[in-house]
């Protein structure tokens, strides 16, 4: 009997030793909670405005013109540099692709419909997620806060 309890004791600290740790892609409590009545982001589908001051690097917020999930927040830090390397925020085109060039320039972008990128290291996929703010819109103003946990 003990020598079954101990051969399960070590097979569970073995498998949690290989577990690898993600890093999650909802925002921190604490960094956003604010409301947006900004009437063209509201009534313009496929657009998007960016907020100072808010998150880590500043919080871009899309609408996404699909009436199931209408609008999404994002982080603008750059989700996989970090922040004592990278001071600035994520760049942002007229289309709204977020790339991280004003720190390296490595071609990985992020766009409002592709919220993660596959990047090559070491010979090696690994996938980077951008960080992502709920939104809950009341017919009137968008809501941004941190996802519940």
């Amino acid at each position: 009997m003990i020598k079954k309890f101990f051969l399960i004791f070590l097979l569970l600290v073995a498998c949690k030793k290989d577990r690898i740790k993600e890093l999650s892609s909802l925002a921190e409590v604490g960094t956003a909670n604010f409301s947006v009545t900004d009437a063209t982001l509201i009534n313009t589908p496929n657009s998007f405005k960016i907020f100072e001051g808010q998150g880590k690097k500043g919080i871009i917020v899309f609408n996404t013109g699909n009436p199931n999930i209408p609008f999404r927040a994002f982080d603008l830090g750059c989700p996989y540099i970090s922040p004592s390397i990278c001071t600035g925020r994520m760049t942002v085109d007229n289309s709204g692709t977020m790339t991280c060039e004003s720190c390296v320039d490595d071609g990985i972008s992020f766009t409002h419909f592709r919220t993660n990128t596959n990047v090559e290291e070491n010979g090696k996929q690994k996938t980077y997620y951008l960080v992502e703010y709920s939104t809950s819109f009341d017919g009137n103003s968008i809501r941004i806060t941190n996802f519940r946990r």
